[in-house]
């Protein structure tokens, strides 16, 4: 099967990883003198059989002095308990703004790491293990960028699972005494797929007609989601028809939100308390209020938005379908709720009560007031 070629290090970086780790451990010889002990990827029977081959002191090579310390991978065991969805994406992996760069879901591989330390004194090797375990309780966990070039950071934990000591001490006299102690490790890490890219969407283009935003007072009902449901109940109003295009002659005082009159219908009711504009009112026995979204008897009667402020007692003008302009607004695309107690319009859905949709926004200055069915909470 044709594939890409990648290559990310992942198993070479936790190689390094690792090899931090042990980096920089030190003891204190029997003159009180401070050393470091040398660290190799090597496996420990390897040099341990070379350090007994040379009896010679004067003869050995500075490699090989004790104490030391070496480690080597020694198996990848598929980990299953720590694997997702094998479908999942990690993407973001890129600042390309012309395609999106993502890779499937990483496979979970546990990593089996040994790790050799070596002394001839016992209290050499005691000082070494004690540098060493301390940090692992009975984890420790590594940060790194496992991926190259990907552009994100993983969180390793290695376990420390057991330590075996061990005495070389079989053998002729002449045989050099090793003490050493074997520290078996899990290094809970990963593996990656190759990477993939899809095109993003950058321009989406919608054609709506004057059907889109029709919202017909006989056609609203409100559509229970919760124990109850009801629809609108019809009230008693003044209806004035207005032809497209035609002037709308609006009883109350001028305002700088100017309705676009075009197909509109205007209704009158009677302001039961003073009434601003534009807000969502419900209508009952032809006196106008704001709504409580939590009382089901409120949004049965809701029926549009006020055109002017009134004062209680007077009448007000409720359109159900007609757009507002108002210089000092300043909406975000997408739709207008209603709050939940004083019919104010807001972007911000409630979180009590009913959900009703009132309007559209069409310009950051510019809304059509349609009213959607409720949808309760």
């Amino acid at each position: 099967m044709a594939r890409p070629y990648f290559y990310y290090g992942t198993t070479r970086s936790y190689v390094a990883a690792f090899a931090t780790i042990l980096n920089g451990l030190t003891y204190m010889d029997g003159w009180g003198n401070l050393r470091e002990v040398p660290l190799h990827y090597a496996p420990r029977q390897k040099w341990v059989e070379q350090l007994q081959k040379h009896v010679n002191m004067d003869q050995v090579d500075s490699d090989l002095v004790l104490p030391k310390v070496a480690f080597e991978f020694l198996s990848m065991t598929y980990a299953p308990t720590r694997n997702t969805n094998a479908l999942n994406k990690i993407d973001n992996i890129s600042s390309n703004t012309a395609q999106d760069n993502y890779i499937l879901n990483r496979v979970a591989y546990d990593f089996n790491v040994k790790a050799y330390v070596a002394a001839v004194r016992f209290n050499d090797l005691l000082q070494i293990l004690e540098q060493i375990i301390s940090f692992f309780n009975p984890s420790l966990t590594i940060t790194l960028n496992d991926t190259n070039g990907l552009g994100f950071t993983t969180n390793i934990p290695i376990n420390l699972n057991s330590i075996d000591y061990n005495i070389e001490y079989e053998g002729s006299f002449d045989t050099r005494r090793v003490i050493s102690a074997t520290l078996d490790f899990t290094m809970k890490g990963y593996q990656y797929s190759n990477p993939r890219s899809v095109q993003r969407i950058q321009e989406v283009i919608i054609n709506l007609v004057d059907e889109d935003y029709q919202a017909s007072f006989d056609q609203i009902d409100v559509t229970a989601t919760g124990p109850w449901s009801a629809p609108i109940v019809a009230t008693t109003l003044t209806v004035q028809s207005n032809a497209p295009g035609a002037a709308l002659a609006l009883p109350g005082p001028s305002s700088s939100i100017v309705p676009n009159t075009s197909g509109s219908e205007l209704l009158y009711a009677v302001a039961a308390v003073p009434l601003d504009y534009p807000r969502v009112v419900a209508v009952n026995n032809g006196v106008a209020y704001y709504p409580d979204l939590t009382n089901m008897d409120d949004v049965t009667y809701i029926v549009g938005v006020t055109t002017y402020a009134a004062a209680a007692g007077a009448a007000v003008g409720i359109t159900t379908n007609q757009t507002f302009t108002e210089v000092g607004w300043t909406w975000a695309p997408g739709r207008v709720f209603c709050n939940t107690s004083n019919g104010t319009l807001t972007q911000t859905a409630p979180t009590t009560g009913a959900v009703i949709e009132v309007a559209r926004v069409i310009t950051p200055t510019t809304i059509h007031v349609g009213i959607q069915p409720a949808i309760l909470r």
